[in-house]
């Protein structure tokens, strides 16, 4: 479970004029979409039989609402060291690997994909 820390909160009213709860809500709903992509492009590499290896999976994200009215965002526990290989402005957080180089990948075929739509 993941919260906003007070710093993060007034962040987020000024920055972006959002509700805490609009902004967890958008949240919640771009990993969605990010798994769509996702999946997609695993179900692409599949199809055209693509000498691949493993795809970017995202698990499932959900939206709760505190007790003291406040919001979080759940989410599967995931043992091991995280890794942040894309950042969200494109700059890149590790040195070169094929992980990189797939999320790289990952994020060319969304933007194919939303410029086609």
């Amino acid at each position: 479970m993941k919260k906003y820390l007070p710093k993060a909160l007034s962040a987020i009213i000024i920055q972006t004029q959002e509700t805490p709860e609009q902004h967890t809500r958008k949240e919640v709903q771009l990993h969605h979409l990010a798994r769509k992509f996702a999946l997609q492009l695993a179900e692409k590499v599949r199809a055209e039989e693509l000498n691949y290896g493993t795809t970017f999976q995202y698990n499932m994200v959900f939206m709760g609402k505190t007790d003291l009215g406040g919001y979080v965002t759940v989410e599967e526990y995931i043992q091991g060291e995280f890794v942040k290989y894309i950042n969200n402005n494109g700059d890149l957080g590790v040195k070169e690997s094929t992980e990189r180089r797939k999320a790289e990948s990952l994020v060319h075929f969304v933007m194919r994909n939303l410029k086609d739509n």
